[in-house]
């Protein structure tokens, strides 16, 4: 299907209809979806709880009903912004992972002038650099406020000063790995926490790092490899 653009700006129209998978979407538009969607299923299933705690099978029913209206439109959109940005449509069965989502919503636009697909190496690619970001945001300033809580438990438990342990943790939390050593101790050793629990809140965001980091590398290796087969 060739996509409706604005000849005045040079860029897509995007279609903002919930229910059709016609036209594509921008960044800022998936992303606010994202938050949006996220916040009414959260907003679902905590109804969902208290209806099944109350016994009332009408407003279950309505519920469920939601539930399916939800994960029908959240992928009508994925498929919308994977058009946009020249992925597999197909991947939009994916959408119904917040964190999918999220991913697609900080990946650029497909070049109006390339109608053709984005081969599945470069898709591959695109997904796994912006991933990175993610973790490296999400682990810098959202786990790192989960260290600084934890080292401030610890802290506090030898100084009983909350001025100076939140100075301390805010301090030792972002420092690297320091930050990382001092959360996973101050959780197993003042929150109660299993080490192995510990370990995979404050190191599973590197795993993962590493894990696509490598993938990534295979990739161009794989990349190279081709090009220097159409070489003379």
């Amino acid at each position: 299907m060739t996509e409706i653009t604005n000849p005045n700006e040079n860029k897509k129209v995007e279609n903002l209809n919930l229910f059709s998978t016609k036209g594509v979407i921008g960044r800022k538009t998936c992303f606010i979806f994202t938050i949006l969607i996220t916040i009414f299923n959260r907003t679902v299933e905590y109804l969902w709880n208290r209806a099944i705690e109350s016994h009332a099978p009408f407003v279950e029913g309505v519920l469920f009903t939601l539930c399916i209206i939800s994960i029908y439109i959240t992928v009508v959109m994925t498929i919308k912004r994977l058009k946009d940005i020249g992925w597999y449509r197909w991947l939009g069965i994916f959408g119904i992972l917040p964190i999918f989502l999220l991913i697609l919503s900080f990946i650029k636009s497909k070049d109006l002038t390339n109608n053709g697909q984005k081969p599945f190496l470069v898709q591959l690619k695109d997904f796994i650099s912006t991933t990175l970001t993610i973790i490296f945001v999400a682990g810098y300033l959202g786990l790192g406020i989960v260290q600084w809580a934890a080292v401030y438990a610890g802290a506090y438990y030898v100084l009983n000063n909350w001025f100076l342990s939140l100075l301390i943790g805010g301090f030792v939390a972002y420092i690297p790995i320091i930050g990382t050593i001092a959360g996973i101790y101050g959780a197993h050793k003042y929150w109660g926490l299993p080490l192995w629990v510990s370990i995979l809140i404050f190191c599973t965001h590197f795993i993962i790092a590493i894990l696509l980091t490598i993938a990534q590398f295979v990739i161009e290796l794989i990349e190279r490899n081709k090009a220097d087969q159409y070489l003379p």
